[in-house]
């Protein structure tokens, strides 16, 4: 069974509104559209199921493991962002984030992002998710008070957001290193620099899905789609 946030009637209803409000938005459009999101990375690798090829009795051999340790080995969490340019920057959360210090990230390091790609402000939309500290005063002043507008996002709908697949490529490209993360700092200099590998065409072809992800959510009248 394939693992999606679970949807009330309501959500369902939500999110097929929304798509309905952006059924003829073209690549261009989306274009415009600044994806943000937070995420968690593991020294030892993701909570995803991993899938290998191996013949009978070799279950227990070490090149068919995937090893595992008590509360995972160490992790850190991240906020990034994503334009049409590409990948916008890192930043590394210490701790659980607070609404002053996603503030602080915001105006750091998205409002960095614009100036390092030459992006002006006034002509992009804003993406995040409904969590807590996004939705709190302090960052909705903050936003309140910037050039740029806000898209308004259904909750539970990350297959609506293109960062995730990022998040997901770049976790991918960390695995595959033939020198594997050891420590906390090892993987943040790692996911840096997997970050910033990330190629411009995957990012566009991602934007150039965005059509098809609203057209599928129209078909699902709002329910789980295939992304």
């Amino acid at each position: 069974m394939r693992k999606k946030p679970f949807l009330h009637p309501d959500q369902i209803a939500k999110h097929l509104a929304w798509a309905i409000d952006h059924q003829n938005w073209t690549p261009d459009d989306w274009r415009k559209v600044v994806f943000s999101d937070e995420s968690k990375f593991k020294i030892w690798g993701s909570d995803g199921r991993k899938w290998c090829w191996r013949r009978v009795g070799e279950a227990f051999d070490p090149r068919f493991v995937k090893p595992t340790v008590k509360h995972g080995g160490g992790r850190i969490m991240v906020w990034g962002c994503v334009t049409s340019k590409g990948v916008g920057r890192l930043h590394l959360i210490a701790g659980i984030m607070c609404a002053p210090e996603y503030v602080d990230i915001l105006s750091t390091d998205l409002l960095g992002t614009f100036h390092d790609q030459d992006l002006d402000p006034r002509t992009l939309i804003f993406q995040q998710d409904g969590d807590s500290k996004h939705m709190s005063k302090l960052a909705k002043r903050f936003l309140a008070e910037q050039p740029f507008s806000v898209l308004p996002w259904p909750s539970s709908s990350p297959d609506m957001s293109i960062i995730e697949h990022s998040w997901d490529y770049v976790d991918r490209q960390i695995r595959q290193r033939d020198v594997l993360p050891t420590s906390e700092e090892n993987l943040w200099e790692i996911l840096q620099e997997e970050w910033a590998k990330i190629p411009l065409d995957y990012i566009n072809k991602l934007y150039d899905s965005l059509p098809h992800r609203v057209q599928e959510l129209l078909n699902v009248k709002g329910s789980h789609t295939s992304y």
